[in-house]
């Protein structure tokens, strides 16, 4: 059984930092984090921060999460004491005005002990008064020591590790090559090959992304993007990892062109050819992989389980339980390799406390006019632990079962701003997506 990756509560969580209020009592809750983004991107030097209209600040949330998380790591958070003896924080954004000054996160000590121990009040400028709060100026986040990390070196022979790249994340390649692993074999050598001289001939094409380590149980190191084009050399199809090692560069997964900007940014604005922010990366992403996929979250409330035994169930066997649409109806029809999110209805403070998620398999037989759901036989003991957990069902007990899990660890994280969800599958809104995405990435 495979094992899957528990997210520690973590201090370098900017959710588990800070509330973030909204500055205006009109913004609706489904609003809130949005209404903060666009404060500091209108505060910021113009910057295109989405792929999407639909999610105009995607990027930016991905950015803010994931400075503070480095920021932590580095201790670069500073505290300090306002004018009437109140605590404050303060962080580097790593973003500038359009004068050029440094623009800092501002948080006052927050008075409700229930909540986050910091409050957001405002992103400021450098020149702002209330900076002499602290005894330094907030410091800018660091991902590599050395200058040279950055460049693609051509003495260095790039091997792919085939095996990997080739049955790993295979819902990232194109349709026509994701059924025929032969096909697919070739097709990617010869990327990969091009991809390594393209870098020789110039340096600018390799785009430096910084990988934090899994789970925080290693340190951060600067990896490399390049890009992989199967069908056309004027257009990538996905970005090849690498990973620079003694004498060698080895390359050892792929990331969609979406996902790949969003961690290039973290460093600087991309400003390579084949890795551009056009309206139409998402649209390729999606017609590359030949699907239309949607993301969803599946929300528990009901005893007799409860969101402890809901997230051991996902623990343990990757399984959610789930209801045929006959019994439940669906929204709508989800697919292998759609994102999944699980949360809990919190009844009593009217919140939604984050489980954990994954990404949608595909069951072994079709059931229930459904491809995606398990059961026991499909799952031997599945359905002996859900019961232990305190589920019913008897023997046509039905699951949804993920792959590439992550779940988090008690105190669950609070998703504020989630709005409207029902209990069971949702096809999540843009912004839902967005939120959850920032509080709980899937790859």
């Amino acid at each position: 059984m495979e094992t899957t990756p528990v997210l520690r509560k973590p201090a370098d969580n900017l959710f588990d930092f800070a509330w973030m209020p909204a500055r205006s009592a009109d913004t609706p809750k489904s609003e809130i984090y949005y209404s903060r983004l666009r404060d500091l991107a209108e505060r910021a030097q113009p910057e295109r921060w989405s792929f999407d209209p639909a999610q105009p600040f995607v990027i930016l949330g991905n950015y803010l999460r994931y400075t503070f998380k480095r920021l932590h790591q580095e201790g670069k958070i500073e505290e300090g004491v306002d004018a009437g003896g109140n605590k404050v924080a303060a962080f580097n954004t790593g973003l500038f005005t359009p004068n050029y000054e440094p623009i800092y996160a501002f948080f006052e000590a927050n008075r409700d002990p229930a909540r986050q121990p910091w409050v957001l009040r405002d992103f400021i400028a450098e020149s702002d008064r209330r900076v002499a709060f602290f005894a330094r100026r907030p410091r800018p986040a660091r991902y590599f020591d050395k200058p040279g990390e950055l460049i693609y070196d051509p003495d260095r022979e790039l091997i792919p590790n085939l095996d990997h790249i080739l049955d790993e994340n295979l819902e990232r390649y194109p349709a026509d090559l994701r059924d025929n692993s032969h096909r697919r074999r070739m097709m990617l050598q010869g990327a990969v090959t091009e991809a390594g001289k393209r870098a020789q001939m110039n340096y600018k094409v390799a785009v430096p992304q910084f990988y934090f380590g899994h789970e925080g149980a290693e340190p951060g190191r600067i990896q490399l993007l390049l890009p992989l084009c199967f069908e056309s050399p004027a257009r990538a199809d996905l970005a090849l990892v690498v990973e620079r090692e003694e004498r060698t560069y080895r390359a050892f997964t792929v990331l969609a062109l979406d996902r790949a900007y969003n961690n290039a940014r973290l460093i600087a604005k991309p400003e390579s050819d084949w890795l551009p922010l056009t309206g139409s990366i998402e649209r390729h992403t999606s017609e590359a992989t030949g699907a239309s996929t949607k993301d969803w979250v599946y929300c528990g409330s009901e005893p007799p389980a409860g969101a402890a035994s809901t997230q051991s169930l996902l623990h343990t066997h990757q399984a959610i339980w789930c209801s045929p649409p006959g019994l439940r109806a669906w929204p709508d029809t989800p697919s292998p390799g759609d994102r999944l999110w699980l949360v809990w209805r919190d009844p009593n403070q009217h919140r939604f406390l984050l489980l954990g998620g994954g990404v949608l398999l595909k069951a072994p037989r079709d059931l229930y006019q459904t491809n995606l759901l398990w059961t026991d036989p499909d799952a031997p003991g599945l359905r002996a632990e859900a019961e232990r957990q305190g589920y019913g069902g008897g023997t046509g007990m039905s699951f949804l079962r993920l792959s590439k899990v992550v779940v988090t660890a008690a105190p669950f994280s609070v998703v504020d701003g989630l709005g409207e969800v029902a209990n069971g599958l949702n096809v999540t809104r843009s912004k839902q997506s967005a939120l959850l995405e920032d509080t709980l990435q899937i790859a």
